[in-house]
């Protein structure tokens, strides 16, 4: 799911918002 990867990515996770 893209849209679950923009979400994380827009909550700054550095878990897999910093991996992709």
């Amino acid at each position: 799911m893209k849209e679950l990867k923009d979400v994380l990515t827009k909550l700054g996770l550095p878990k897999q918002g910093k991996k992709q």
